[in-house]
């Protein structure tokens, strides 16, 4: 429909529908609208009041018979949209209306091969702009997990993390990263088949809030293409039968994020095993639990078989700090996102004794103090890019104030408080 939507003549039918949905400006594939601004003392500051009534109206085919050409041929596709009535889920009375949609083309012709060509050609359009993002998947609303084939949800698509961005012991990612590539390749397959050995891996990554684990998970999806399905067992409503539900729902290759697995509680845990490895459990997936407390874990949930790698995560060392000050400060040419401009106008006024660094070497200079004054192993990462992101147009304030945050923090950490 994305192929259909863009073509000339489609743009020139009389029987269109109009999407006015709520997109953001910053969403890749949205072109850039002019935003409001408001001045104070000289400082601009954006308004998005006016954004939705401004966002581009995308126009797609209505329903009925629509005729586009491709690759010299005419063809003719017939948008068919209906509600029907499902109750097949055993044990339920309840009747659920569902959108059901269909598609029917026809050319004129002796052979279907046109037609392949042009839906081989159609799919290729469709996830050209979805190479570089990661599509992530979470549990569909109950009423929606009845139908096999709705049992996910897409809740984004990120831009792909680079795996450097992921602050963490180089030989722990190199670890994870051959693992994980060996499993992932076509001979492995034939090699567990031919010995009987079921085709599953599993990862468990431990360690305090905010050292990187969810990170990391998101990072490897995008290294190796795959999608990736978040499931949160806390949530009271996922019962024994959604979980195998979700299972059967999932492709044969893609990441599984179990998140706060030591939440599962003892019914959970056993459902869970069922799904991982039970005698109708799929094979070929890659399977990840986070948790922030690997002693309370049960043990039948760990065995080797089940998880295969375990990694620890621990809070930065002072190499880390000073990896995090780089990253956060380098010059944008570095950055390769075309997306990632300036929070501020080129125009706004700033003092450039504070806000720049044009030698390379003063950024390493500076990084290695930042990092001098980190305490090991007492900060997570994710605390000093939250210090760091509150002054990341002024690496030299974070250099001065550096020192009296962590005392502060620290004292905070003592004393069992989280505000200051």
């Amino acid at each position: 429909m994305a192929w259909l939507a863009a073509q000339p003549r489609t743009a020139r039918s009389r029987r269109l529908i109009a999407e006015t949905a709520f997109q953001s400006v910053w969403e890749d594939g949205t072109r850039q609208v002019d935003l409001a601004t408001i001045s104070e003392n000289g400082i601009k500051y954006l308004n998005f009041s006016q954004q939705k009534s401004t966002t581009p109206i995308r126009y797609t085919p209505s329903s009925g018979p629509h005729i586009f050409s491709f690759q010299g041929k005419y063809f003719s596709i017939d948008r068919q949209q209906r509600s029907v009535m499902d109750n097949s889920n055993t044990g339920s009375e309840a009747v659920t209306i569902r959108e059901k949609e269909t598609f029917i083309i026809s050319t004129f012709g002796l052979s279907p091969e046109p037609i392949k060509q042009f839906l081989a050609h159609a799919r290729k359009h469709h996830h050209k702009d979805h190479s570089d993002k990661t599509l992530i998947m979470r549990p569909n609303s109950l009423p929606q997990r009845r139908f096999h084939d709705r049992a996910w949800r897409e809740v984004a698509k990120r831009p792909i993390r680079p795996i450097n961005t992921v602050v963490l012991d180089q030989e722990q990612k190199t670890a994870v990263l051959s693992d994980m590539n060996e499993y992932l390749q076509p001979k492995t397959e034939c090699w567990y088949s031919n010995r009987g050995i079921p085709l599953r891996r599993g990862y468990l990554f431990h360690g305090p809030p905010g050292t990187g684990k969810t990170s990391l998970s998101f990072a490897l999806a995008g290294v190796f293409g795959l999608e990736i399905y978040v499931i949160s067992l806390i949530e009271p409503q996922l019962s024994d039968k959604d979980l195998s539900t979700l299972f059967n729902g999932l492709p044969r290759r893609c990441i599984v994020l179990l998140e706060d697995i030591d939440t599962a509680g003892i019914n959970k845990t056993e459902s869970l095993l069922n799904a991982i490895d039970g005698v109708a459990a799929h094979e070929g997936r890659i399977f990840i639990m986070t948790t922030n407390k690997p002693e309370i874990l049960d043990k039948t949930l760990i065995r080797s078989g089940r998880v295969d790698l375990q990694m620890a995560f621990r809070n930065a060392t002072q190499q880390q700090a000073n990896k995090l000050f780089q990253r956060l400060y380098s010059t944008e040419k570095s950055v390769k996102s075309s997306r990632c401009l300036s929070p501020f106008d080129a125009t706004d006024k700033k003092d450039d004794l504070e806000t720049s660094i044009t030698d390379a070497n003063e950024l390493i200079k500076m990084a290695g103090e930042f990092g001098s004054k980190i305490v090991p192993d007492q900060m997570s990462p994710a605390e000093i890019q939250g210090f760091l992101l509150k002054r990341k147009m002024c690496p030299r304030k974070a250099l001065r104030d550096v020192e009296a945050w962590v005392k502060t923090s620290l004292d905070h950490k003592a004393s069992k408080t989280t505000c200051g």
